[in-house]
C-alpha cells in the first residue's frame, strides 16, 4: 500500500525554515513529503505524506504532528508524534 492515507501536517516557523541547514532540511524532506503549503503569520503549515503518520480515511480531520530531530555522526534521527488536543 502506498502513502495515500498516511496524511498528516506540521507547523514550521517561517524563520526556522529560513535558517535551517540543508543536512536538517534534507533529514526532515527525506521523511515527510509535502504535498502543498498554507501560510500564516510566523508558520508555513504543511500538509503532506509519511510513513510514520497513522492511516486516515478520506474526510476524515488531518492530524496534526511534531517533529523531533537529532544528528550524529553515524547517523540523523527523525520521530513525528502526533499532537493530541484537549477536549
Amino acid at each position: 500500500m502506498g502513502l495515500n492515507k498516511r496524511r498528516g501536517k506540521l507547523e514550521i516557523q517561517t524563520e526556522w525554515i529560513n535558517s535551517a541547514s540543508a543536512d536538517v532540511l534534507s533529514t526532515l524532506f527525506a521523511d515527510f513529503y509535502p504535498l502543498w503549503i498554507d501560510s500564516g503569520n510566523e508558520c508555513l503549515e504543511y500538509h503532506g505524506l509519511s510513513e510514520f503518520f497513522r492511516e486516515i480515511e478520506d474526510g476524515a480531520d488531518v492530524p496534526l504532528y511534531e517533529v523531533s530531530m537529532a544528528f550524529g555522526e553515524m547517523c540523523n534521527y527523525i520521530e513525528f508524534k502526533e499532537v493530541v488536543e484537549a477536549e
